[in-house]
């Protein structure tokens, strides 16, 4: 009972994504069309105080697994701040897509997610600490990707979710997102995923049996920064913002 808590405890965290759906509240914007309904998020961030509230729209269509919509709205973050190293996180966040969806994310996603990691981190040196433990925490899904397993680099990713939660415990949206990775991460392959990743090369034994994705990339996208480093300077030691 005591091993199932954790699991049950970010289930039932990742369970207010829907109550956030249900008791959505209508938001007007200019233009033609329906007006667009979602979950209401405030997300404070270090960028542009005219970028905010696109911000906030922004992580409201994560949450509410909007991706090519999400993706759209941290670029309107960019046009408002070009700066706003969460912005890039964000996309790279959305260019991983649903973290519950099976099988191997694709060779064109990943390169476009790891561009947008790269970019985060690129910008992350006038961000603040919690910032920077949510761009260290992302680059965990991209890093080394053409060595390095899936289950692996989203296993390291919610390690570092979990960090960032205890080091930033009055953060909510940490604590949501942190939980989505913990189920996502306990989510095992079906039989017809690893079938299906069998038969189209998604994985191949190479070197002393470890598990890598084919070769298909020619350039290196690995973080200017490590992971670990950000990590670093996102610890307690940091200055706090």
């Amino acid at each position: 009972m005591t091993r199932l808590a954790p699991l049950l405890v970010a289930t039932l965290v990742a369970l207010t994504l829907d109550a956030r759906a249900v008791a959505a509240q209508e938001h007007a914007h200019a233009g033609p069309g329906p007006a667009e309904v979602i979950g209401t998020v405030h997300f404070p961030t270090t960028c542009a105080p005219a970028a905010a509230p696109r911000m906030d729209r922004a992580v409201a269509l994560l949450h509410s697994f909007e991706f090519g919509a999400a993706l759209k709205a941290f670029d309107d973050v960019l046009a408002s701040d070009s700066t706003c190293a969460m912005a890039h996180w964000g996309i790279a966040l959305a260019r991983w897509g649903n973290p519950m969806a099976a099988g191997n994310r694709a060779p064109a996603q990943l390169s476009q997610g790891s561009a947008a990691a790269d970019a985060a981190v690129l910008d992350a040196s006038n961000a603040s600490r919690r910032e920077r433990g949510y761009i260290a925490a992302v680059t965990f899904l991209y890093h080394d990707y053409d060595h390095t397993a899936q289950q692996e680099r989203q296993a390291a990713y919610e390690r570092a979710m979990a960090r960032l939660v205890a080091d930033q415990p009055a953060d909510t949206e940490a604590k949501i997102f942190h939980a989505i990775a913990l189920v996502a991460r306990r989510r095992r392959p079906t039989r017809r995923t690893r079938s299906r990743s069998r038969r189209d090369g998604s994985w191949r034994r190479s070197g002393r049996g470890s598990r890598t994705t084919p070769g298909w990339r020619t350039t290196s996208s690995t973080p200017t920064t490590s992971p670990h480093s950000l990590l670093a300077r996102a610890s307690p030691h940091s200055a706090t913002r």
